[in-house]
């Protein structure tokens, strides 16, 4: 079954996968999606903290949380099962110089899909789906441009739920705990 998955997954990407002749319009789009909107997210969480009150600070506190663990259970994953980039087999074209690791969570689309799902889990419904538009332009131009294989994103995602899941069930908990701590310590002011 696996095979077959593989399989599948490496047929996508090779309809997906830019092809010589792509105008160079639509690969400089691709390379600022799959490389450059990433700042925004860091951009996005220190603005809000720095400059919104107590209830953005949660939001970024809810968003931080959930995208540190996504990243920590892609890494895990990575380290468990590593899944080769398309341009290691080699299959396909790249169309920039990518690190020769694992692929098998992409971990652009995780940070994305983590801070998408828990704004809209944190009640901040219009900016969470804008990122997770911008998510989706993500996980194609890193199919795109040959660094990442289809089967990554549903990693990704996959990945993403299950972060959102436990950093909202912690917060549940916890909530109360935690905000006694950071204003305590004037860590955070939430109020």
């Amino acid at each position: 079954m696996l095979e077959q998955l593989e399989t599948y997954n490496r047929q996508i990407f090779l309809t997906m996968n830019a092809q010589p002749g792509t105008t160079d319009g639509l690969l400089q789009f691709a390379y600022i999606c799959a490389n450059v909107i990433i700042y925004a997210i860091p951009l996005a969480v220190l603005i809000v903290w720095f400059a919104g009150q107590g209830k953005g600070k949660k939001l970024m506190l809810r968003c931080s949380l959930t995208m540190m663990t996504g990243l920590v259970l892609s890494l895990v994953i990575g380290t468990i099962w590593p899944h080769p980039r398309p341009f290691m087999i080699p299959v396909g074209y790249v169309w920039f110089k990518h690190t020769a690791d694992y692929s098998f969570p992409s971990d652009h689309v995780t940070l994305f899909l983590c801070f998408a799902l828990s704004l809209i889990s944190g009640k901040a419904l219009k900016p969470g789906i804008l990122v997770l538009v911008a998510s989706f332009l993500v996980a194609w131009s890193r199919i795109f441009l040959g660094v990442h294989f289809p089967g990554d994103m549903i990693g990704a995602a996959l990945v993403s739920v299950i972060a959102t899941t436990i950093i909202n069930l912690f917060l549940k908990k916890f909530e109360k705990e935690i905000t006694e701590f950071c204003n305590r310590f004037k860590l955070i002011s939430f109020r």
